[in-house]
Order: C-alpha cells, then sequence, then structure tokens
C-alpha cells in the first residue's frame, strides 16, 4: 500500500511504520475496520499537497 501512495511521503511512512490507523493486520478477523482505514487512506492521500 505504501508504493501506491509513495508521492505523499508522509502517508506512505504512516503505512510503512504501521501507525494505528494506517495498517490492516494480515489475520484481521475485525472486518467492520478495513473501509474506516483504508477511507483514512484515501481522504489523506486526496489533501496531500
Amino acid at each position: 500500500m505504501s508504493l501506491l501512495v509513495e508521492d505523499c511521503p508522509s502517508l506512505a511512512q504512516k503505512i510503512l511504520a504501521k501507525d494505528k490507523g494506517y495498517f490492516i493486520p494480515g489475520a484481521s478477523f475485525n472486518i467492520k475496520k478495513h473501509p474506516d482505514v483504508l477511507m483514512r487512506i484515501i481522504d489523506e492521500y486526496n489533501k496531500c499537497k
């Protein structure tokens, strides 16, 4: 995911660092959190300058 947003270094770093709210574990059973994380990443990417 961080490679997809590499033109926004601050967001890519949050994803690489697995900051809370920017990471979905591979064995996650709480599928309700996935859309929240993805929307947070999309929103921040769209606001990135």
